[in-house]
């Protein structure tokens, strides 16, 4: 698999104390037709560099990347989801983050796809 695009640029609101959840389908166009990207193996990771200097990272492994999307849980379907429950959200103490999502395919030669990039930005209680 060839590794010949660049991330999208997304800036991404959070609410503190609720559930944070943004989903989309990678579809592969090969210029004859456009199909979606078939997860199945996949691992992706989100590494966040927050404001305060702290790094958190969403994972396949701690549900913070979801491949197949959480309602179907079918990676075949090249639904990606970013994740983080309202009890997470809740005890964020930053305010901004710089992130970038990367999906590392399972065999060799596991090339790296950056999917997206960009800034979280924390809103909501205490003000």
């Amino acid at each position: 698999m060839a590794n010949n695009f660049l991330p999208a640029k997304l800036n991404l609101p959070i609410w503190r104390g609720a559930t944070f959840r943004y989903g989309f389908q990678w579809i592969n166009d090969n210029g004859k037709e456009k199909k979606p990207q078939n997860l199945t193996g996949f691992t992706g990771e989100a590494i966040l560099q927050t404001d305060t200097g702290e790094e958190v990272i969403l994972s396949t492994s701690n549900g913070g990347v979801i491949f197949g999307g959480l309602q179907q849980m079918e990676p075949p379907n090249g639904f990606v989801e970013l994740y983080m429950k309202a009890s997470f959200t809740k005890e964020i103490e930053w305010k901004k983050a710089s992130y970038a999502l990367i999906a590392t395919e399972p065999s060799a030669p596991k090339d790296e796809f950056p999917l997206l990039t960009g800034q979280f930005h924390v809103s909501g209680p205490p003000l």
